[in-house]
């Protein structure tokens, strides 16, 4: 008996190569002599999955073994000597979305304050030493304010 891994492959293939149930369960006598892809064993099932690749069906699904990996922002920039990596920079970007202090999520809000602290004109410039201080102040923005101010000291008369 195939695993429900393998019989969801089967069923994704099959919608997404738009076989009429007809058409897949005709196919699954004539190749196997089943009805149905619960009744066939793992080989099989393994079998069929290479049939339906054969016929142009390709793995998408990042759950799949082998599925191709999907792109993730700035792994374009790839890795630069110097120069902080694609995780750090979705890692600046995530927590300044996230951000509790941070009032304004967008990213050119983002750009302005690596400008204005850091002389960075863009996430993408960011260097490898300065991900530790960026990550620092995103994650104090909005502290000081939420801090009571600190009493005057008065004098008091003798």
């Amino acid at each position: 008996m195939p695993t429900r891994g393998d019989l969801a492959k089967i069923h994704i293939a099959k919608k997404e190569l738009k076989l009429t149930d007809e058409l897949y369960r005709n196919l699954l006598f004539v190749l196997f002599k089943k009805r149905s892809a619960r009744d066939l064993v793992s080989k099989e099932a393994d079998e069929l999955i290479q049939h339906f690749k054969s016929l142009g069906w390709a793995t998408t699904w990042p759950g799949l073994k082998n599925a191709p990996r999907l792109k993730k922002k700035y792994d374009d920039l790839g890795v630069r000597k110097s120069m902080a990596s694609p995780v750090q920079l979705r890692l600046i970007e995530a927590l300044w979305m996230t951000g509790p202090g941070v009032r304004v999520k967008t990213l050119q809000a983002l750009r302005h304050f690596l400008t204005h602290f850091f002389h960075v004109s863009d996430l993408r410039f960011v260097k490898a030493r300065q991900v530790t201080s960026i990550l620092g102040a995103v994650r104090r923005i909005g502290r000081h304010a939420s801090r009571s101010r600190p009493r005057k000291a008065t004098i008091s008369p003798l």
